[in-house]
């Protein structure tokens, strides 16, 4: 999976409720995702272009490069919300999701998406034939984020930052053993890291003899990279939700 950002300032006139003028420079980004895969996990790096509130699906993923019938899916807490392009070539709201199908036109749903969170992006093969790539755009956010995962399950989080996130250098709280990392680098390979003893891991079984050996290695500096706009999921095995806070 390839990225490629453009980065741009735009000037915004902001009327404060004493009707004085404030001029302030929001960086803006436009993203470029590359990825021949029907269905990326795509992340929140950015922030709804104004006012750096959490960013809405519609506005976030842009339709360029996408078809008709190409959707979004966002787990709400207890299930999927949907969005799909329709014959204006814009998103609208779904409600029945089964599996990567949605269908059904439905009101509007909570699309508000912080810093970090992630999404799927299903695309058709037509889509794909036509163009490899897809486009994320919004304000970018100074600061630190957090990224929290659910307890003893799956949670599915993004890169927040609007460059790579190597995790070597990301120090995450309540982890226990057995915790894993899952996403796609650049070339589309799926990538995994586990929590072993104490550290993040890479894991390699060998079989010699008909018998297996594991091998875990601590990470180092550019072993575990996700790249910008990709996200991943956290699996927990503890009772502790694991944090991460991010820069």
């Amino acid at each position: 999976m390839n990225v490629k950002n453009l980065l741009f300032a735009a000037s915004a006139a902001l009327t404060v409720s004493l009707q004085a003028e404030v001029t302030a420079t929001n960086t803006l980004c436009r993203i470029e995702v590359e990825s021949a895969a029907k269905s990326v996990i795509v992340a929140v790096p950015l922030a709804q272009v104004g006012d750096g509130a959490d960013i809405k699906v519609t506005d976030y993923i842009l339709t360029t490069n996408l078809k008709k019938g190409d959707s979004i899916l966002k787990w709400n807490g207890t299930s999927w919300d949907g969005w799909t392009i329709d014959d204006k070539s814009a998103w609208e709201a779904v409600v029945s999701v089964s599996g990567t199908e949605s269908s059904e036109t439905a009101p509007a749903a909570d699309s508000a998406l912080a810093r970090g969170a992630a999404v799927w992006l299903n695309r058709s093969d037509e889509t794909i034939e036509a163009s490899k790539s897809f486009f994320l755009y919004g304000q970018v956010v100074a600061g630190e984020t957090t990224l929290t995962a659910q307890a003893g399950a799956f949670t599915l989080l993004g890169n927040p930052g609007t460059t790579a996130l190597d995790l070597s250098k990301v120090t995450w709280t309540g982890c226990a053993n057995g915790d894993n990392i899952t996403w796609n680098d650049n070339d589309g390979k799926r990538r995994f890291v586990v929590y072993h003893d104490g550290k993040w891991c890479t894991m390699s079984t060998t079989v010699t003899d008909g018998f297996p050996t594991t091998k875990f290695e601590e990470l180092k500096e550019n072993t575990a990279v996700i790249p910008v706009g990709v996200g991943f999921w956290y699996k927990s095995t503890g009772t502790t939700s694991p944090s991460a806070t991010i820069k």
